[in-house]
């Protein structure tokens, strides 16, 4: 079972509040439970391989709310956003 709580005393370097995943087993568990709960959202979800391959697997996983991040993930990538 996946547990999903969305702690508003934890900010990440960006001052974004993302939902912390814990629990899950694989990607498809969180994949139903975000279908399941908010349908109709698109998400981003952050993996760090900065880390060395054979680390395990963070307890938490933090997923973002797409349009909230989109301006960080352009400048991230060194693009620009064109408005429609």
């Amino acid at each position: 079972m996946i547990f999903v709580t969305v702690k508003t005393d934890l900010q990440d370097r960006n001052g974004k509040y993302p939902l912390r995943v814990t629990g899950m087993k694989n990607l498809n568990e969180l994949h139903e439970y975000l279908y399941k709960n908010f349908w109709g959202s698109k998400f981003a979800i952050v993996f760090d391989e900065t880390k060395d391959e054979y680390e395990p697997l963070e307890k938490e996983v933090f997923v973002y709310f797409l349009d909230e991040i989109v301006e960080e993930v352009a400048s991230y990538a060194d693009c620009e956003i064109r408005k429609k």
